[in-house]
């Protein structure tokens, strides 16, 4: 077993072209990943990217139901 293993690491140094997109489309799957990666790992599970100027501006129901549609 050890044996295959060293014949394996020693078989890496071999020198292999790689096209354009497949690099880019590889680090753009290592880019994802450790977006997803820090995501999950996160120590804030509950951010909330919205504001709350809606509620603050005076733009709930409530108020445009009393006060009845404006002609």
């Amino acid at each position: 077993m050890l044996t295959k293993l060293e014949q394996y690491w020693t078989d890496l140094d071999e020198t292999i072209l790689v096209n354009k997109r497949e690099m880019v489309l590889g680090m753009a799957v290592c880019a994802l990943a450790g977006m997803l990666t820090g995501m999950l790992l996160s120590p804030r599970k509950t951010m909330s990217v919205s504001t709350s100027h809606y509620a603050a501006a005076g733009n709930d129901r409530e108020g445009e139901a009393a006060r009845g549609p404006e002609d």
